[in-house]
């Protein structure tokens, strides 16, 4: 997608001399640069941040429209079991953003007074009933209680700016994190134009949707969303697996509801029917099951175009009684409400987050990893291209976070840079019936169509005292999506990996986490199926440049932090100097077990690769080690390497000069007014 830029233009440096011509190019200079916006406003605004939709390239050269995950329902996995003792959660205080078809009703018995409607949207049965999943309180109806009943909800249609409004719901609204039960049209969709007839989405010249397990622009937006803010996003996979469609019986092709084709086409299913927004690497994609956990027909499946896992989760998706339309209820089923369920268990834990580390809410990462690691398996052992990683266990996952951050803990954060790993000791009591270790990540933005979408490669690798390493699962991808997953190696295309180890040996185990190719840094979050003990480890620090850019041409960079530390962060240093800091050359940061920011930051006067390297200092006073990212500058600032601020160091001696001048000659300086400047915006 085509980012907005603010204006910025392009200057032409006279050679310097020691002539008063020189002096004079200095001043007409320095009035192109204070004719425009501050340095500041040259950096590259988020490329969702009201981007129009014809900036995407779509299969149909415009954008789909977006649809209910056909009728929908969901049910809990254990979640009932958090809100008595000794959990006694409700997700209070925790803001949960919808976007759907339309508003929920937020006068419902069930919903009134915690459903805030964020724009005039025509009231929808089915956000309603999203949204009793998500928080109804049962008063009305005690079998349509929902997750989390003392959340709050911000309810949006997804017509406008669906990335642009969550950026604004968060900063503004302090929502923690959003419900996604709704898929852009693709493939085969039945009776859009009536006359019971099919109609294809995906191309008159496509026998397959393109856009299914496809890594587009889209799918880099909102990547680059939970990058950006670190928001926890939950998203439908989809019902477009039983899409049969007509093969080559008359049916229409979308835009063109009076024209009858035969050509043949795919049926939607059953592998690789995940479409753009779903198949995204840092957000959570939901599948459902019925209440056995069974696999429904509709329920869209993986893998994505280049293997990855997906979905993430599934959970019951089958004839949930929720709120509706009218002050009503009834019962629907898609994978639209298991999402809403897994969105509701997700407040239950970020409740219990808060109250474990003192206020700081768990990253993207960190709920994946958890949902990952506790969810039951179904299907073949492991993960798989159906389930995901199972089915949704949020009273599993809520008794990893009540372990606290301290000794016994069972999650931890860390950091790696290109080439670096971290290890950390696990030991392993007699008779244990099994290991199992979690990591996962939040990726940059990878790049859209690329063979592989991961950017930051991690390995996971649990050493037994024996010197046997265990390796993470992996599946086949397309080739053989129904083969079971194998671990005889590393994973190279996801960014969750876990291992899995049966009757382990007893004895000091290590688990290693490799920075394979690392842009800049990436931090992680990892759990156990052990307590890790032994003391709190030190901060780590992940890196990046202007979002993972390689190039760039103005000495003006945005520094983007990503750390955290168990004893919490204290301060941040950055450089470009590879030397330590001392404890005095800390930027002061309130006291925090993670910590984020986006920091400007000025590169040093001259074209070329410019490293910038940044450390974290703990509440302790301990150092975290480094963290860097490389970018190459431009050289087309200044041929002689300043750019702006070289200029400006220039001017400041040559208004030095004159006015000396001045003081011997009275008048000199009127005779090298600059003159008035016609700079152009470069758009």
């Amino acid at each position: 997608m085509t980012g907005k830029t603010s204006t910025h233009p392009e200057y032409r440096q006279a050679r310097l001399g020691v002539r008063f011509a020189a002096i004079t190019t200095l001043f007409v200079l320095l009035g192109a640069c204070l004719s425009h916006d501050s340095i500041e406003s040259m950096s590259l605004k988020r490329g969702y941040a009201g981007s129009p939709p014809n900036a995407v390239t779509w299969t149909q050269g415009r954008e789909p429209e977006k649809i209910p995950s056909n009728v929908v329902a969901a049910t809990a996995s254990k979640v009932d079991r958090l809100w008595t003792a000794p959990y006694s959660l409700s997700g209070s205080g925790v803001v949960i953003g919808a976007w759907d078809e339309g508003a929920a009703q937020a006068s419902h018995p069930d919903l009134t007074g915690r459903v805030t409607v964020a724009e005039g949207s025509t009231v929808s049965g089915h956000a309603t009933h999203v949204a009793g999943t998500l928080i109804g309180s049962g008063l009305a109806s005690p079998m349509a209680r929902g997750m989390a009943p003392g959340a709050s909800l911000l309810s949006y249609d997804y017509y406008g700016d669906t990335l642009g409004q969550q950026v604004e719901a968060q900063a503004s609204k302090g929502m923690a994190l959003s419900n996604h039960s709704w898929n852009y049209a693709a493939g085969w969709q039945y009776n859009r134009y009536g006359g019971s007839k099919w109609v294809w989405y995906g191309g008159a010249n496509n026998t397959r949707e393109p856009d299914f397990g496809a890594y587009g622009h889209v799918t880099r937006l909102w990547d680059q969303l939970v990058a950006d803010h670190a928001l926890i996003v939950v998203k439908s996979a989809g019902n477009d697996r039983s899409d049969t469609g007509a093969g080559n019986a008359p049916h229409y092709h979308i835009g063109d509801s009076s024209t009858l084709h035969t050509d043949e086409h795919a049926p939607d299913g059953d592998y690789d029917s995940i479409g753009l927004v779903g198949v995204a690497k840092n957000i959570i994609t939901v599948g459902a099951v019925d209440q056995a956990g069974g696999m429904t027909a509709f329920s869209a499946w993986g893998p994505t175009n280049d293997g990855r896992i997906k979905p993430d989760i599934v959970a019951d998706g089958v004839g949930l009684y929720s709120t509706y339309l009218n002050n009503g209820y009834t019962r629907l089923s898609g994978t639209s409400m298991a999402t809403p369920t897994v969105s509701g268990a997700v407040a239950l834990i970020i409740e219990r987050y808060r109250a474990k580390a003192n206020g700081q809410a768990p990253s993207p990462h960190m709920i994946k990893a958890l949902l990952a690691h506790t969810a039951q398996d179904l299907g073949n052992k492991g993960p798989d291209y159906a389930y995901g990683w199972g089915m949704l266990d949020a009273q599993a996952a809520t008794g990893i976070v009540s372990a606290g951050v301290g000794d016994g803990r069972r999650m931890d954060t860390g950091s790696v840079t290109d080439g670096t790993e971290q290890v950390l000791p696990l030991a392993v009591p007699e008779a244990t019936p099994r290991l199992k270790v979690t990591i996962a990540w939040t990726d940059l933005p990878g790049t859209p169509d690329a063979a592989k979408a991961l950017v930051n490669d991690l390995d996971l690798e649990l050493i037994a005292p024996n010197g046997v390493t265990y390796y993470p699962y992996s599946l086949a991808g397309l080739a053989n999506p129904a083969a079971p997953a194998i671990a005889s190696g590393p994973n190279r295309v996801d960014n969750i990996e876990q291992v899995e180890v049966d009757t382990p040996l007893a004895g000091a185990w290590q688990v290693k986490v490799k920075g394979v190719t690392v842009r800049g840094g990436q931090t992680y979050a990892l759990v156990s199926s052990l307590p890790i003990t032994g003391s709190a480890s030190l901060a780590q620090v992940s890196i990046n440049i202007n979002q993972g850019a390689t190039e760039v041409s103005s000495r003006n960079v945005t520094v983007s932090l990503n750390g955290s530390s168990d004893v919490g962060v204290s301060g941040y240093y950055i450089t470009e100097h590879p030397t330590p800091p001392s404890d005095a050359d800390f930027t002061p940061t309130p006291i925090a077990t993670s910590y984020q920011a986006s920091l400007p930051y000025t590169l040093s006067a001259g074209g070329g690769n410019k490293t910038v390297y940044a450390w974290l200092r703990d509440a302790t006073g301990n150092i975290s080690p480094a963290a860097s990212d490389t970018v190459n500058l431009s050289a087309t600032e200044t041929p002689g390497g300043g750019g702006a601020f070289d200029m400006a160091a220039l001017l400041c001696l040559g208004m030095a000069w004159l006015n000396r001048a001045r003081k011997r000659k009275p008048g000199m300086a009127a005779r090298f007014s600059p003159p008035a400047t016609d700079s152009k915006d470069q758009k």
